[in-house]
């Protein structure tokens, strides 16, 4: 199996996706804070009790998740002038053709039984719209054996990841090129981060994260999301609303725990690069704010019908 590597860059906290019952109980229970653990749960000042419905020994029971309201951008750095400028300049003009061309380059695996190699081969047909990737990205979470071979720019990384690791570096193009070990608390969402970091598409993002066919009207713009972007307008808040209500009347509470565990997961990848954009946040605080408000819907103990979770942007 891959080498297993110590690291550094990223908490080690996982989150497990799962389809049936135990699965998104076991995430839920990750999503809550430590004190989920205490025999009497207390909601802490600003906290919110969830109580799951799960079964043990063939009878129902209740465990209750403690969840935050609105999840945090803890100690990112704000970019510079000269980041935002440059991060603004490489999305406008390249980087859509930047990521159709990793698009032809699909994510891999090194072999079975070997560590993650020094250098990869890359290969790209003749019409590919732009350069190649700079290195790969051996993503992996810690005690994990498991890595995936990401293409990555060095230029989109650079003007986005405030803690990307110093030794991952720009190197001249070649036939093979460099293969840098990156451990994430949630690897499977890199491709999302990805993808958005190319892009700046919250539409698309916004989409990735709800259930195919549940949105029935994006309300974020299909433009890409820059530095000068107004804000969204306080019209979404309505649409999201409806779209919390919609999820709740359609979806299990155990369907919602395993959407608001995979936001919680791309947010921990966020915090551990150092993102700080403002439209990747947006979109973070409503799909969280959506699933927690639908989740909510489900204990009838909780009055969240208003909307209070639901950002409004203004």
């Amino acid at each position: 199996m891959i080498a297993k590597r110590n690291a550094s860059n990223a908490e080690n906290i996982p989150v497990r996706r799962a389809s049936s019952t135990a699965k998104h109980v076991a995430a839920a229970k990750a999503l809550s804070s430590p004190a989920h653990k205490r025999k009497r749960a207390v909601a802490k000042p600003g906290h919110i009790n969830l109580n799951v419905k799960t079964y043990r020994a063939s009878k129902e029971a209740l465990i209750t998740v403690q969840l935050v309201p609105k999840l945090e951008k803890r100690s990112i750095p704000l970019p510079d002038a000269a980041t935002l400028f440059a991060r603004d300049n490489v999305v406008r003009d390249f980087g859509v053709r930047m990521f159709y061309t990793l698009s032809l380059l699909a994510p891999s695996a090194p072999p079975k039984d070997t560590s993650i190699p020094a250098k990869f081969p890359v290969s790209l047909p003749a019409h590919a719209p732009a350069e190649g990737p700079t290195y790969f990205l051996g993503v992996f979470a810690q005690n994990s054996t498991k890595v995936t071979l990401h293409p990555a720019h060095h230029d989109i990384l650079a003007t986005h990841c405030a803690g990307l690791p110093k030794g991952i570096q720009a190197s001249p193009a070649g036939v093979e090129i460099p293969v840098h070990p990156l451990c994430l608390p949630d690897p499977q969402s890199y491709a999302l981060l990805s993808q958005y970091m190319y892009t700046h598409r919250q539409d698309l993002l916004l989409a990735s994260l709800f259930p195919l066919g549940s949105l029935p009207a994006n309300p974020f713009p299909t433009a890409a999301h820059l530095s000068d972007s107004p804000k969204i307008a306080e019209e979404i808040h309505a649409q999201l609303l409806a779209l919390a209500e919609n999820l709740a009347k359609d979806y299990t509470q155990h369907k919602l725990l395993g959407g608001l565990s995979n936001v919680h997961g791309l947010w921990k990848n966020i915090v551990a690069l150092g993102v700080d954009d403002d439209g990747l946040w947006e979109v973070l605080h409503a799909a969280w704010g959506v699933y927690l408000t639908a989740a909510g819907w489900t204990d009838g103990r909780l009055h969240l019908r208003k909307g209070e979770l639901i950002p409004g942007f203004q």
